[in-house]
């Protein structure tokens, strides 16, 4: 037998003991239990209680299991996940809680039908469990045809920035038109991250113009992030369409704290590079 079944087994037996014992399940019982130390008992107590017809005290079991935590405990709680929503909401939240990301499929799943305080609680929940259930949220987005994609959409802007990083592995291998959706994502957020994240990949040709783009919009939370990505390539003879590109976003962005890399730029080997720094610094000071 092995670690799980063992441990299910013994979940499976502590809650017939307690039965057979005389020991009701109530949520006083199974939070005593817990306070014991007696973890595997008080589970086995509060998995009882979901089935109570009183939903205070199935909500009450649902944050009990949440603070038992572990495998079993998030198990549990993807199972109320098809309650009504004050259950269903309580067991959201404590996934979060416990970061358990063997429910990201299923988190996503709920997105197209839920609703207020459901989907408040599905942004924070899939913005605590992180990365597994950021790509989960994004794989669903980008599957969708386009008419069919505003929810998980908003679900996306409600996550915030900590998905952009799922958005951003997206990009490569994709056309221009195909990223489109990703790349008014992206930009929405008006985060320095998005702009390190896009600035990986102004190397790739075919979806460079759009990286262009993207930077531009992105405003003054692009500057910082492309000085430096300018910066590492001053001196070094070549990556001469990756300076222009860079030096192209930093003239569109027009701040004054690009000037002296710019003028720097104005000696490089390049003419491409020379004459694109100059143009640069002619549209940061107006003429």
């Amino acid at each position: 037998m092995n670690k799980v079944n063992f441990i299910k087994l013994v979940v499976i037996i502590s809650g017939l003991l307690l039965i057979l014992s005389g020991c009701g399940a109530s949520l006083e019982n199974a939070r005593k239990l817990n306070s014991e130390g007696k973890r595997a008992e008080a589970l086995a107590m509060a998995k009882e209680l979901l089935k109570d017809d009183d939903v205070k005290v199935r909500i009450g079991a649902v944050n009990l299991i949440g603070n038992i935590g572990g495998k079993q405990a998030g198990e549990a709680l993807i199972d109320v996940l098809d309650d009504p929503p004050p259950v269903k909401d309580a067991a959201i939240r404590n996934l979060g809680k416990l970061r358990y990301e063997p429910a990201s499929k299923k988190l996503v799943s709920l997105i197209p039908d839920a609703r207020g305080e459901t989907f408040e609680e599905l942004a924070k929940t899939i913005r605590k469990i992180g990365p597994v259930a950021t790509d989960e949220l994004v794989a669903k987005f980008s599957s969708l045809p386009d008419n069919g994609r505003d929810r998980h959409k908003r679900m996306i802007l409600a996550v915030g920035p900590t998905v952009a990083e799922s958005i951003a592995k997206n990009l490569a291998g994709k056309s221009y038109y195909d990223n489109k959706a990703n790349f008014d994502i992206l930009i929405a957020f008006k985060n320095p991250k998005v702009a390190n994240l896009l600035l990986e990949h102004i190397g790739n040709i075919e979806i460079a113009d759009m990286i262009v783009e993207g930077l531009t919009k992105l405003g003054s939370s692009a500057v910082n992030a492309t000085i430096s990505a300018l910066s590492m390539l001053k001196g070094r003879s070549g990556d001469t369409e990756m300076k222009e590109r860079l030096i192209e976003v930093l003239g569109n962005l027009q701040d004054q704290r690009a000037v002296p890399l710019l003028e720097e730029m104005t000696l490089d080997d390049a003419d491409r590079v020379r004459n694109k720094a100059t143009t640069a610094l002619r549209k940061i000071r107006g003429f």
